[in-house]
């Protein structure tokens, strides 16, 4: 004889079906009470299906279930013929608010690629409201998200800055497709939120897809709080990025340049504090909007870098890459280029040790209307180093070495 029986199980949010063929082990019935067990117990979105045995002595389930996570899972049990594998994906929500342990609140990105058309902020009362629209009009909100933080579930987070007291600012983090955030009308704006963290930071870091950053209003941290764009491509500084009292760091791909000005303590380029990395941006910077203003540029980078600011500059730690290989000693992609790096303003430019490497290229410093100072091996350069200043140029012993130019 040669029959099939079928078994079901279904609640509200979990299904099951399995079909049993004549002939299986004993221990079948176990199995279909630890799966009962499983999947009443899990909270997945994802769809799976396996299988024990084959041809006619096979059992076969699948079930579809809700709340997403992220994960790859294979498996299996037994051999031969009475052996059960299974495989599946799952994968976060759309948008997903959480707040890290500095007490960031942060959007994360699915898995499978989002758009953001429109990201900004606005101040209502005690109330800081994200707003950031998205294709599929879905944002929920980590199950431990802190007391204050809520969402209207598709396109906005309200922050009560009178409750949620340690708010320390704003992050996107992407996921491995390709993601695009767009800075919508307002920008956004930290500095006036009425509570919070004294200092309140924005970053926005799109992982390792083909990803897209549209910076047309403006972005501006509050007091010491940083702004961290990072793993984009062909950047524009399109509006204003105001960090005045910490950091603007863009470690990004392609050709950045800009058509407004930054503002910051320190501009730092590529990858900077990860020496021995392969550069996070393997094209140019281009940043010579005159009204740049800045203390202090930092980089690590593998193409050129162009910088133009309003008044006195020190350069600390700026590294071209050669490009010839990268941290794993591999050929690099980009080939020995010979990179170079200009930095214009009136003010004054002062090189400190270590400052300036340009393994392949060369080195330009102009200082219009101030002095250049460097210090002890300031500026390493197998290319021409040219030095312009309307007053002094001081050139401390060993100032300048393997310089192959005047």
């Amino acid at each position: 004889m040669n029959f099939k029986t079928t078994m079901g199980f279904s609640t509200m949010r979990h299904a099951l079906s399995l079909q049993q063929a004549e002939g299986c082990c004993n221990w079948l019935p176990a199995l279909y009470f630890l799966i009962l067990l499983c999947v009443g117990s899990m909270s997945l979105q994802a769809q799976t299906g396996g299988g024990i045995g084959r041809g006619d002595h096979a059992i076969g389930f699948n079930f579809t279930t809700q709340e997403p996570i992220p994960a790859l899972y294979l498996g299996g049990i037994g051999r031969g013929d009475h052996a059960m594998s299974f495989s599946g994906t799952t994968d976060i929500p759309y948008i997903k608010a959480v707040a890290d342990a500095k007490n960031v609140l942060t959007l994360r990105l699915a898995n499978t690629g989002v758009r953001i058309s429109d990201l900004h902020t606005a101040v209502s009362g005690n109330d800081l409201v994200i707003t950031a629209t998205n294709t599929k009009n879905s944002i929920v909100l980590d199950d431990a998200i802190p007391s204050g933080i809520t969402t209207n579930g598709t396109s906005t987070v309200t922050v009560d800055l009178s409750v949620f007291t340690g708010f320390a600012g704003l992050a996107v983090f992407g996921g491995i497709a390709a993601d695009t955030v767009v800075i919508g009308s307002g920008g956004i704006d930290l500095s006036g939120t009425p509570g919070g963290a004294a200092d309140q930071l924005v970053r926005i870091d799109l992982g390792r897809g083909q990803n897209i950053i549209r910076a047309s209003n403006t972005i501006v941290s509050k007091a010491g709080g940083a702004i961290e764009l990072k793993n984009a491509e062909n950047f524009v500084v399109a509006a204003p990025l105001v960090a005045p009292l910490d950091t603007v760091w863009l470690s990004l791909i392609g050709n950045i340049t800009q058509t407004s000005p930054i503002t910051a303590g320190t501009l730092r380029l590529g990858t900077v504090e990860i020496p021995g990395e392969e550069p996070a941006n393997t094209g140019n910077y281009a940043l010579n909007d005159p009204a740049n203003n800045v203390e202090v540029i930092q980089a690590i980078t593998g193409g050129s870098v162009s910088y133009t600011d309003a008044d006195d500059l020190h350069v600390r730690y700026f590294v071209l890459e050669d490009d010839v290989a990268d941290d794993k000693g591999q050929p690099s992609a980009r080939g020995a280029i010979p990179d170079v790096v200009t930095i214009t303003t009136p003010g004054a430019i002062t090189v400190d040790s270590s400052g300036i490497k340009s393994p392949l290229g060369g080195v330009s410093l102009t200082s219009s209307a101030g002095a250049i100072t460097i210090t002890d091996q300031g500026v390493e350069s197998n290319g021409t180093v040219t030095l312009v200043a309307n007053d002094d140029v001081l050139v401390q012993s060993s100032g300048i070495v393997n310089s192959l130019g005047g």
